[in-house]
């Protein structure tokens, strides 16, 4: 959200001050969704680089257990679910693009809105499918003795529950607030592109 400021630079509160013209906030408006989908798209290559690797693992290594491999392919489904929305996100990204400024700014925030609840549905799926695969994938180096057995869970669910009750409320809040902080700037801006128009 920190790329906002150049937007948020655009509006006045003082009303005596001339508005920006339409041009330049269009263009704005262009760059800001342009790092948007650039940060988006980012994300799915690092994704398919992840895949890659977890694929050369499933092929090359050999495993004696199949709670490894099960482990594995809970890691892949949840690889290829992360990037089904990642690239249905950058479709609604590069459909904002043929929109005009005021339809653009509703869209966004409409888009930031449905983003804050999705995100915090889909974060929660996607952290349960890691933490499911990650104790099947560790049982088999724990196996070897009760306690490696009893450390290397015990850890994981230390891990986990940390996780679950502390950083992911923490960060979702975080997101939240940045969102709340967006639309109120989408609206601002969108008032004075009316008033100016």
């Amino acid at each position: 959200m920190e790329n906002f400021n150049d937007i948020k630079s655009l509006w006045q509160t003082d009303r005596n001050i001339e508005l920006p013209q339409i041009e330049e906030i269009k263009g704005v408006l262009r760059q800001f969704n342009q790092k948007r989908k650039q940060k988006n798209l980012f994300s799915v290559i690092l994704l398919v680089c992840c895949l890659i690797i977890l694929l050369l693992l499933m092929c090359f290594a050999t495993f004696k257990m199949w709670t490894t491999y099960f482990g594995i392919m809970l890691w892949m489904g949840m690889a290829f679910y992360s990037i089904h929305l990642k690239i249905r996100r950058q479709n609604k990204l590069s459909g904002l693009e043929t929109l005009s400024n005021n339809d653009f700014l509703t869209a966004l925030e409409k888009e930031e809105n449905q983003t804050c609840v999705g995100k915090s549905k889909n974060q929660a799926r996607l952290f349960i499918a890691w933490a499911i695969g990650f104790f099947f994938y560790i049982y088999e180096p724990a196996s070897k003795n009760t306690n490696s057995l009893l450390i290397g869970y015990g850890s994981l669910i230390v891990f986990v529950l940390t996780v679950w009750f502390f950083y992911i409320p923490f960060m979702t809040k975080r997101y939240q607030k940045n969102i709340q902080k967006t639309i109120t700037h989408i609206n601002n801006l969108k008032s004075q592109i009316n008033e100016n128009s």
